[in-house]
């Protein structure tokens, strides 16, 4: 709560994940603007507990425990411990930024307990999206995305109305094989595919980027957030990862949404609940980053 006298509540969803560690960053920014109550990780024990001693969370939660293994002291593990936190915390804003389908449970579960949720997950909105808008509306929750280029829609579209929104443009790098034949494809390794020429991503998203299923993705979590205007939602390949996103509007006019290629970005945005708040980073150079450049998907 950027200008409010309480901190936000947070929980933080794969808190050991690049999009959870990249947010305790920024959260390290502006401290006393966020209260964090939860750190849930799936099972990477040594960083949630690292995690626990820095930032002291009244729950640290490792979901899919290995009971070969001690759990550090005040840590709690499995499924129902998270339950059971996002019940009794009184959240204000959850971060979800697990990977996969795994996530869906717990933003469903975030927004049934009141809490706005900051949304990373996108198979959530994939597989459920008509549930969760309904739960978020019942509940008056928001649901903020923190893909780039879907914060970015939002900032862009904003409090214009809906109907006049034409046409919705998310931009996509091209991702590591831009450019390449059918036979070079053939050859490719897994190394080359995590090693994304913009993005510092999680190895999944790296993955799913390299072959544009994230896009197809992307592209579904759009309509789910924003509806389908009438000259549609439109992919554009734009290689620099400046531009994140471009609407069009019906008189004739564009808003496009462009910053560094860096997630912390859309996450500070997301967690302030698109409050504008300081940021420790450099502004977008245009002069410094030369050409911008576009091509058709």
């Amino acid at each position: 709560m950027t200008n409010q006298e309480t901190p936000t509540r947070l929980a933080i969803l794969g808190s050991t994940g690049s999009i959870g560690t990249q947010a305790l960053k920024v959260i390290e920014e502006s401290p006393r603007q966020f209260d964090i109550r939860i750190l849930a990780a799936g099972s990477n024990r040594d960083v949630l507990e690292a995690q626990q001693q820095q930032h002291s969370p009244p729950h640290a939660i490792l979901v899919n425990h290995d009971e070969s293994l001690p759990l550090a002291n005040g840590m709690t593990a499995g499924k129902e411990a998270l339950h059971n936190a996002l019940e009794d915390e009184a959240i204000d804003l959850v971060l979800n930024g697990i990977t996969g389908f795994a996530g869906l449970e717990y933003s469903l579960k975030a927004l049934q307990c009141g809490a706005d949720l900051a949304l990373a997950n996108k198979e959530s909105l994939v597989t459920a999206g008509s549930l969760l808008k309904k739960v978020a509306q019942k509940n008056h929750c928001q649901i903020i995305p923190v893909d780039s280029e879907h914060n970015a829609i939002l900032q862009c579209i904003h409090d214009h109305p809906k109907d006049s929104v034409e046409r919705i443009l998310l931009t996509a790098s091209g991702g590591p094989f831009r450019g390449w034949d059918r036979s070079r494809l053939q050859e490719v390794t897994p190394a080359q595919a995590l090693n994304h020429p913009t993005w510092k991503m999680g190895p999944r998203i790296s993955v799913d980027s390299a072959s544009l299923f994230n896009k197809a993705f992307e592209l579904i979590e759009a309509v789910e957030l924003f509806g389908t205007p009438s000259g549609g939602i439109d992919v554009l390949v734009h290689p620099q990862s400046v531009m994140h996103a471009i609407v069009e509007f019906r008189d004739g006019s564009s808003l496009a949404h462009l910053s560094e290629p860096d997630m912390r970005v859309p996450i500070r945005h997301a967690i302030n609940r698109s409050a504008r708040a300081q940021g420790n980073f450099s502004p977008l150079d245009l002069v410094s980053r030369g050409e911008l450049t576009f091509e058709a998907l």
